[in-house]
């Protein structure tokens, strides 16, 4: 056990990654050359058609590139015929679970044969690196989960945010912590 960065070096331990279609545990090695991931963007309507389109595109221009790109539909048959005539060599698939963006992306994600998956909503665009961003953490054995921040492209006037939060006043002591877009 060496140190990196100042710290400790995880233990050398392979991943197992659970095969989500119940054929047992497979073994993956991570490497810096590339990962084994795919990108699953999760939609709903044709009302950002642009959107999902500029979404797709952002996801195949990753350097490096994902090994697949999914989108998944939400119960909108037009939208899926529409999607699989205009994206050749995309999978498109449809959401077979229940109504909303869960369904949508786990739909999504048992169509994706990595061990690695990343998700992209239908109205993001992702920087060139967004990708290599979102997985080089996993060279580090004690990670199990990365996620990345929003810059957000405000369509209208940019809300307001206010800091939210209720207090017990017979304890003094805040209950619900938040924020509000308003």
């Amino acid at each position: 056990m060496g140190k990196r960065h100042g710290r400790p070096a995880a233990p050398e331990r392979s991943p197992d990654w659970f095969d989500r279609r119940g054929k047992g545990r497979q073994t993956v090695e991570v490497v810096s050359a590339g990962y084994p991931v795919s990108v699953v963007i999760a939609c709903h309507t044709e009302d950002r058609w642009d959107q999902i389109l500029s979404a797709v595109e952002s996801a195949r221009d990753q350097q490096p590139s994902p090994d697949a790109v999914a989108v998944s539909v939400d119960h909108s048959p037009d939208l899926y015929q529409r999607l699989v005539k205009e994206l050749p060599g995309v999978t498109i698939v449809e959401n077979r679970l229940s109504k909303g963006a869960s369904g949508t992306r786990n739909t999504g994600a048992s169509e994706t044969r990595t061990p690695f998956i990343a998700f992209l909503d239908d109205d993001a665009r992702a920087r060139p690196d967004w990708l290599r961003h979102l997985v080089n953490p996993f060279e580090d054995q004690v990670v199990v989960g990365t996620g990345g921040f929003v810059v957000p492209a405000w369509s209208g006037t940019k809300p307001r945010i206010v800091w939210l939060g209720y207090c017990d006043l017979a304890r003094d002591e805040p209950l619900i912590d938040g924020v509000a877009l308003l």
